[in-house]
């Protein structure tokens, strides 16, 4: 089992050798980020899998992938969870750049799962979202300072579904063209 997992990691590195990201010139300089999560995905502890993409001007300039560090009971909440590691993220992005004194458009960060938006853009209390922990509605006040916006993207065109999940060829080959910068 482990030497059939060996070959296909060697076989997928000499597949992608000539795979590049590709950065192209814009006029425009326009933060853009995706997050996602694939909720319960390890097998082991059922810990969920958070990802994020941001492009500058189309150019994908950050990733990352990482098991969330608790066990989530809902796909909103592992959705959620995901949406504040990116909006740290996304801040950080967002300073850096203005340090470098670069004019950047408002930014957005784009996720699949409506129930994610709607539990931003409408704080309130429920069953199924008083067990989130505090630590992550800071993406509320985000929101509602207007230092981050939400938005909802179609799972088929969410980059970041890239870094949660195993995906089926033709859907890869799409996201990864759109990371690269190749489509």
């Amino acid at each position: 089992m482990h030497l059939g997992a060996a070959k296909r990691i060697l076989r997928y590195i000499k597949g992608t050798r000539d795979h590049t990201l590709t950065y192209k010139r814009s006029p425009q300089l326009s933060l853009a980020g995706f997050t996602d999560s694939g909720h319960g995905g390890n097998r082991g502890d059922r810990k969920s899998t958070a990802g994020y993409i941001f492009q500058l001007a189309m150019n994908t300039i950050c990733w990352r992938s990482r098991k969330q560090n608790c066990v989530t009971t809902s796909t909103v909440e592992a959705e959620y969870l995901a949406l504040s590691f990116a909006a740290k993220q996304q801040l950080w992005l967002q300073s850096a750049l203005n340090e470098l004194g670069l004019p950047i458009i408002p930014s957005a960060l784009s996720t699949d799962n409506e129930g994610t938006v709607d539990l931003v853009q409408n704080p309130r209390i429920s069953d199924r979202s008083k067990h989130i922990d505090i630590a992550y509605h800071h993406v509320r006040d985000l929101v509602e300072t207007g230092k981050l916006i939400v938005l909802h993207v179609p799972g088929t065109d969410n980059l970041a579904d890239i870094c949660t999940k195993a995906l089926l060829g033709p859907h890869f080959h799409q996201l990864k063209d759109a990371v690269l910068g190749t489509r």
